[in-house]
């Protein structure tokens, strides 16, 4: 067992670890960071197309959550491979990853929730649809989730679907996808100008959103008294500043 899921009460306030994580015939490469007592973990899957949304401005430590960022392998040959097996072989690594995590963690079971952002979003979803109860909660930003559409009713995991405002064609895409979602699920608006999506004052607001996501169902908190509106409504439906639109 590595020491950062020691059980051990002489360990540091903050562990960082630098890891492979056995993923069938490869290895992965993963940042783990967590508290020393972390309520629960989340994988934030993403492929090498997108390091740079992945690291480092998804963290949920503030939370209490410890965070597995996981460097998703394309197959070799994936330039001439068919999108769909593409993310059938990364959502294959996201799986065998999760079940590793799960068995390094068996000392101290904890919830462990998805992460997935652009393109990486459907990997997220297609493996909490194959882990079913394993997942306590699926957060995607500026996601395709109509690209999963086949395993969307299959997700068992209170799911948080956040898009720029300013994104129709994104927007679209996951309305679309809301009404396959059988699960507890959201649809959030975050504001901003499309061309400023990488922004950090957009990433926070991604991080503060996922974070009151998987406090309310992960750890099973309340949501904090100055959250935004937007967010504490009825699942299943599209929210924007206290409105509910139908």
């Amino acid at each position: 067992m590595l020491p950062i899921f020691s059980t051990q009460s002489d360990r540091p306030p903050h562990t960082v670890l630098e890891t492979t994580v056995p993923a069938g015939h490869i290895t992965l490469q993963a940042h783990l960071s967590a508290p020393a007592a972390p309520g629960g973990w989340v994988i934030i899957g993403y492929s090498r197309h997108y390091r740079h949304f992945a690291l480092p401005h998804y963290s949920f430590g503030r939370t209490g959550l410890a965070t597995m960022q996981l460097q998703l392998s394309p197959p070799q040959a994936s330039l001439s491979a068919l999108e769909s097996d593409v993310a059938l072989h990364l959502t294959q690594q996201l799986i065998l990853a999760t079940h590793w995590l799960r068995s390094e963690s068996s000392a101290n079971p904890i919830p462990i929730g998805l992460f997935g952002a652009y393109q990486d979003a459907g990997i997220a979803l297609s493996a909490a649809a194959f882990l079913g109860r394993e997942i306590g909660a699926v957060v995607t930003w500026q996601g395709h989730p109509d690209r999963s559409m086949n395993h969307l009713s299959e997700i068992q995991a209170p799911t948080l679907l956040l898009v720029n405002e300013s994104d129709e064609s994104i927007l679209a895409a996951n309305v679309q996808a809301r009404w396959w979602l059988r699960c507890t699920h959201q649809l959030s608006l975050v504001p901003g100008r499309l061309r400023l999506l990488r922004e950090k004052s957009s990433f926070q607001m991604v991080n503060q959103l996922a974070e009151e996501w998987y406090r309310r169902h992960l750890l099973g908190r309340q949501p904090l008294k100055n959250f935004p509106s937007q967010l504490l409504g009825k699942p299943g439906n599209h929210e924007w500043s206290g409105r509910i639109l139908q």
